[in-house]
């Protein structure tokens, strides 16, 4: 018989970045579905924390390659000797056994390499369940595709995007949940993945994408609406003359001057829903991730056509709407999200569009291939 593990995906700094009383340890315990469960984290000083999170709640702990993932997880699951993997993040807190053990079970029927969800689904609720010939079948891709980075770092996203490269089984028969168990999970959705944190951590592949749309040594302005913590306005100053970055809130704009401070940015505090600056003002706006906070997502596009110049640049993403597990949004933050004939439809009301990319799992893919969001990069309308 094959032997399972859930190896659970940590870091020193997911006890910095979420409250780690809420995790996912004693629920996969008490599933009884894995021979092992092993916290897994890079090789480094700082993980001593992992080491003694893991001593505290009685489980084993790995400590492997620092920056490929795959290749970390691989050399875990060799030495357990497993041959099935579940992977999840360590606050991934809501997770649906049930659907795990039945995604198992197909795993082991087909013959599968691993489980694909449609892409319609919140993968957070099930997690990665694949075998160690797709991990090795990853590592052999890499190198043929020298030594891709990102693919290392995040084989399931890459397996999302590049389905024919894998022997993957479709699970389409998935669950929606009861009324009683989504006021369950909203009363801790929020406090279990803070929005805040997503300012910090999954921005800048974002940046690194649209900063080709703008091209070396330009030297005019472009508003980042919503800079956060600036990960993003400190990329876009070293292609424009000037950013204006521009928050909400008080203490991250004081934070970004103290500690995220440039010749060439401008911080300041402001209303993505009253923006005050003159007409034909900016030559690029970007927005990720405003956009499903404010009360008239309209209001703000006619706005941006107003300040931005004749034929500028807009590059905004927004989050999709998920249907699977649960149809309606659980995040207190969100105002709205979007599908992605939806976004398209509005923004061409306003906007010539270029390019639209989905994401999934951290890669830039179709936006029929898009699972977590959708980027739009237009010009203004002359």
């Amino acid at each position: 018989m094959n032997k399972k593990i859930c190896i659970v995906q940590i870091n020193y700094t997911d006890f910095e970045n979420f409250n780690m009383n809420y995790n996912n340890i004693n629920i996969l315990k008490e599933s009884k579905l894995f021979e092992n469960i092993v916290l897994a984290a890079p090789d480094i000083k700082k993980n001593k924390i992992v080491v003694d999170f893991a001593i505290k709640h009685n489980i084993e702990y790995f400590l492997g390659d620092i920056y490929n993932v795959s290749q970390r997880l691989l050399d875990c699951s060799n030495f357990y000797n497993a041959k099935i993997i579940v992977r999840v993040l360590i606050n991934w807190f809501f997770l649906d056994m049930q659907l795990i053990k039945i995604s198992l079970n197909y795993l082991q029927k087909t013959n599968a390499e691993c489980i694909k969800l449609p892409n319609n689904f919140d993968i957070r609720f099930v997690g990665d369940i694949f075998t160690i010939d797709f991990l090795n079948k990853v590592i052999k891709c890499s190198h043929n595709e020298n030594n891709n980075k990102q693919m290392l770092f995040n084989p399931w996203g890459y397996a999302d995007g590049n389905a024919d490269k894998f022997n993957v089984f479709l699970l389409e028969d998935i669950p929606s949940y009861s009324e009683e168990k989504i006021l369950e999970i909203k009363k801790k959705f929020d406090i279990v993945w803070p929005e805040s944190h997503k300012k910090t951590l999954n921005i800048s592949s974002t940046y690194k994408l649209i900063k080709s749309y703008f091209g070396t040594n330009n030297s005019n302005m472009v508003l980042d609406i919503a800079c956060g913590f600036a990960n993003g306005s400190i990329i876009l100053s070293d292609l424009f003359n000037q950013v204006i970055a521009v928050d909400l809130d008080p203490n991250t704009i004081q934070h970004n001057k103290d500690f995220n401070s440039k010749p060439n940015i401008k911080y300041q505090v402001g209303n993505a829903e009253n923006l005050q600056f003159e007409n034909n003002f900016f030559d690029a706006i970007v927005s990720i991730h405003t956009l499903e906070h404010l009360h008239n997502d309209e209001t703000f596009l006619i706005s941006c056509t107003k300040i931005l110049k004749k034929n500028g640049l807009l590059c905004i993403e927004v989050p999709l709407h998920r249907d699977y597990p649960i149809k309606q949004i659980i995040s207190k933050y969100h105002i709205r999200e979007y599908k992605v004939d939806e976004f398209e439809m509005l923004i061409s009301k306003y906007f010539n569009i270029i390019d639209i990319y989905g994401v999934t799992r951290g890669f830039y893919v179709s936006k029929k291939a898009a699972r977590e969001s959708i980027l739009i990069i237009c010009k203004n309308k002359e």
